[in-house]
């Protein structure tokens, strides 16, 4: 029950993997915690090998025999330091070593419990593909913005994608709950802009249809009452969410 990481590290490997290692997981010093804290929670340093090919950060020219070394170290990660909550998975992986210079993870192996619990997208792409009806070509896609719109204008800028035959149509990660455009006026399907149809909001027939998939804002997702604002969602006929990370 183990998650095991590869990293890619530049020079002093040995010494810089046992930092990261101890870093990922207790983050104190040697002896602080004791032993038996160590033997359960404490990164094991398993392998550091030389690492073949260019490294991310040479030029790509020709070899240069004064060019920095570059490792491969495999560390492995107990269960019991992360559990099955991904954003802790994250944190255990990448976390502080993110702020290290000369380390990049190239690989990971996750333990049947994590892949159990996180079985991944309940729809995936597949999902998007069926409702949208693209098949056999790239989906398109389309952001709404600038920030500072009001909803008639963004549930306008939406109308235009759609009539265009834009798959999926999202809110950009910059508009959420501004005073301009507050989250629960923010288009939805099938009535944006505080309930008027998009075909009268643009002046046009065109409509959100099967074919069209349209993201509502993350502030939507974002506020403390999350099961009401996706009760929300569900009463106006979204079929997708975007919330924001």
């Amino acid at each position: 029950m183990e998650l095991q990481v590869t990293y890619r590290l530049s020079g002093a490997a040995l010494k810089l993997a046992r930092a990261i290692a101890r870093e990922q997981t207790v983050e104190v010093p040697p002896g602080v915690g004791g032993e038996a804290l160590e033997a359960r929670m404490l990164g094991r340093l398993e392998s550091v090998e030389p690492a073949t090919g260019m490294g991310w950060d040479q030029p790509r020219s020709a070899p240069n025999r004064h060019a920095t070394p570059h490792f491969h170290a495999g560390i492995a990660y107990p269960l019991a330091s992360t559990g099955t909550e991904l954003t802790q998975i994250l944190n255990v992986v990448y976390g502080n070593v993110a702020l290290m210079n000369g380390v990049r993870v190239v690989d990971l192996t996750l333990p049947d419990e994590i892949l159990f619990a996180l079985p991944g997208p309940r729809l995936g792409i597949g999902g998007i593909r069926a409702l949208t009806g693209a098949t056999g070509r790239p989906l398109v896609g389309a952001a709404i913005k600038p920030l500072g719109l009001s909803p008639t204008e963004l549930a306008r800028l939406a109308a235009t994608f759609a009539r265009a035959r834009v798959d999926v149509i999202k809110d950009d990660h910059g508009p959420n709950d501004q005073p301009t455009a507050p989250g629960p006026m923010r288009p939805a399907l099938p009535t944006p802009a505080g309930g008027m149809k998009i075909d009268a909001v643009a002046g046009t027939a065109a409509r959100y249809g099967p074919d069209t998939l349209l993201l509502i804002g993350g502030s939507l997702l974002m506020q403390k009452d999350l099961e009401g604002a996706a009760r929300r969602l569900v009463a106006a006929a979204a079929r997708a969410a975007n919330a924001s990370p």
